[in-house]
């Protein structure tokens, strides 16, 4: 389960933005550095959830999903590898263009993961958090 949540930082494109932070204004880059972020895994579990799709279609969502933060491709499909062969998403015949879909097994171990957010979130509010 441990392997499913790793630390993504590096492999999201940072915009260099600036916005005013709780300490003022400062580099969107920086301040995301700082975060925890979601694993990619997870983020294309979630963009799956909303129906099948292409490789750049899934970015597409990812990108939306994120608010405008970039998976590297590179990333993104050696995650997919690895989310296929855990058969938790199956991908159509070898071709150009193979379309990407989450399984139920992927549906399951999506469910739990946001089950965990979920937890992780009424414990932030418990203590005040947010």
């Amino acid at each position: 389960m441990d392997e499913f949540f790793v630390d993504i930082a590096p492999a999201i494109t940072k915009p260099t933005s600036r916005y005013a932070g709780p300490k003022g204004w400062e580099s969107r880059e920086k301040s995301l550095q700082l975060s925890l972020q979601l694993p990619v895994g997870l983020l294309i579990l979630m963009a799956l959830a909303e129906g099948p799709a292409y490789g750049t279609q899934l970015a597409r969502r990812i990108i939306g999903d994120t608010m405008g933060r970039l998976v590297e491709r590179s990333t993104l499909y050696d995650e997919l590898a690895r989310l296929e062969q855990r058969e938790l998403v199956k991908r159509g015949p070898a071709g150009w263009k193979r379309r990407i879909e989450i399984t139920q097994k992927g549906e399951s171990r999506l469910m739990l993961s946001v089950q965990e957010l979920q937890l992780a979130l009424e414990v932030a509010k418990k203590r005040q958090l947010c």
